[in-house]
């Protein structure tokens, strides 16, 4: 469980004191991916998931920002890129063998979710925190890997689109009978997949920011940006995709700040979500910036990739963003020009360029080792006994705390757990499962009954 801007208010709610915070970002450090799923990895994970936490608050009700400065001064911002670098190379290499498994049956599967949403949390925390171009500047280097992962996930979001996997895997068979059917590990394999186009969503929001701020970056960033990974080209594949929306007949779903989908009125067809308004924001900035302009490749290909742009750019757009204004202006003059504009003579000359290091770094120090590690946790760390169970459900709830979290702000009404439907009943038990009606709950106690007596327990000691 990992909270996002739009699903935490602050109406009295405080996760961290100043004090609390200042000394838990002192202790926060990397965790080698061998660890990952630790007692050790855990106590970092909940520390995170705080911080995270707190972040969304303070940012929600406009208070002193004492989390960003904590890291900022803490110098910890590496940490957190590392950790995401880490946990996405865990999620590539490690965990297809550690599930895949011949006879791989654990009797909870809530250690490996834990893990899972590690990158969840992670970039949540860093989407609230790179809003400030202090943070930005303090990532250092490291922003040169930030930029690459966010890259990844954008790509990767812009593949499955393009090959229709998003709307079967947000269209998947949400019956009864299928949630049923399928089993443990198919489900956290499944949970995991939504999670990626959320965790996309925020990538985007961050290479929004890092673009923003991209004069407090090392100047190796916006060589990345423009010639590397040709992000205004990425921009333009966004825009004409729009992942973020599906069509079906006559009616539009949209995905929204609440990390659901909505489905919208006509009239409402045209109002740019916050997700939908980021690639424009980059693409001005990325187009229109002087400095860019002199380093970017205007060649014929990329020339008319960007003037696709203005098939997309109708007034209601405009009236939006009125800033865009000057980048269709822009393409107007840039669809008369004969020749491409090529980058300026200075840029094109030898310069030496730093490169990414933390993800490279990783690969290299386990090269070989990813199936051994995941024999070895798979032993160690996820088929956990009993005891260990209770210890880790203890953990889970100090760093939630369901009482409090029934006071933030959730947006999105919560959904059965067997059927998907809206749900009004709660587990009168755990208070974590919801039922659209008691058949459901009757029919889904069979995969929920063990979590429910570890929860239960735990929440009456």
């Amino acid at each position: 469980m990992s909270l996002s801007a739009q699903q935490v208010a602050s109406d009295d709610v405080d996760v961290l004191l100043l004090p609390e915070c200042d000394a838990i970002t002192q202790g926060l450090e990397s965790t080698s991916i061998e660890e990952f799923g630790s007692t050790r990895w855990a106590g970092q994970h909940q520390n995170m998931e705080k911080l995270n936490m707190q972040a969304i608050i303070n940012a929600q009700s406009h208070a002193d920002p004492f989390v960003k400065e904590a890291l900022v001064l803490s110098d910890k911002m590496e940490v957190l890129v590392e950790q995401l670098l880490a946990i996405e190379l865990w999620k590539e290499k490690v965990f297809p063998p550690l599930v895949d498994k011949k006879g791989f049956a654990p009797n909870q599967t809530f250690p490996i979710v834990m893990v899972l949403h590690h990158e969840a949390t992670v970039v949540n925390l860093l989407e609230t925190l790179l809003f400030y171009r202090d943070t930005c500047e303090c990532c250092g280097e490291s922003v040169l890997d930030l930029i690459d992962y966010c890259y990844r996930k954008i790509t990767s979001l812009v593949a499955r689109h393009d090959g229709g996997e998003l709307v079967k895997l947000f269209d998947a068979a949400q019956t009864g009978k299928a949630i049923a059917e399928r089993s443990s590990i198919d489900e956290v394999k499944l949970q995991d997949e939504k999670t990626q186009f959320d965790i996309a969503t925020k990538c985007l929001s961050i290479l929004r920011y890092l673009i923003e701020y991209r004069h407090a970056l090392p100047m190796s960033a916006l060589t990345r940006l423009l010639n590397v990974h040709d992000v205004p080209c990425l921009m333009v594949q966004l825009v004409e995709q729009s992942p973020w929306q599906q069509r079906d007949g006559s009616s539009v779903r949209k995905y929204t700040q609440g990390g659901k989908w909505e489905t919208v009125a006509t009239a409402d067809i045209f109002k740019l979500t916050k997700v939908e308004a980021q690639p424009w924001i980059s693409l001005h900035h990325l187009v229109m910036d002087s400095e860019c302009q002199r380093r970017y490749n205007f060649s014929h290909h990329n020339s008319n990739v960007l003037l696709r742009l203005r098939a997309y750019m109708p007034e209601v757009l405009m009236d939006q963003l009125p800033f865009l204004v000057d980048l269709k202006m822009f393409l107007e003059r840039l669809a008369l020009t004969d020749q491409p504009m090529q980058p300026s003579a200075a840029n094109s000359s030898f310069v030496i360029e730093q490169m990414p290091e933390i993800r490279q770094r990783l690969i290299e120090r386990y090269a070989g080792k990813w199936v051994q590690i995941a024999e070895s946790q798979r032993h160690q760390y996820f088929n956990p006994d009993p005891d260990e169970m209770k210890r880790m459900a203890d953990r889970w709830c100090e760093t939630y705390d369901f009482k409090s979290l029934d006071r933030l702000a959730v947006t999105e009404k919560p959904k059965c757990a067997l059927c998907g439907s809206e749900a009004t009943k709660r587990c009168s038990k755990c208070q974590m499962e919801w039922y659209c009606r008691r058949e459901c709950q009757v029919k889904h106690w069979k995969k929920h009954k063990d979590v429910c007596v570890l929860m239960s327990q735990t929440s009456a000691t």
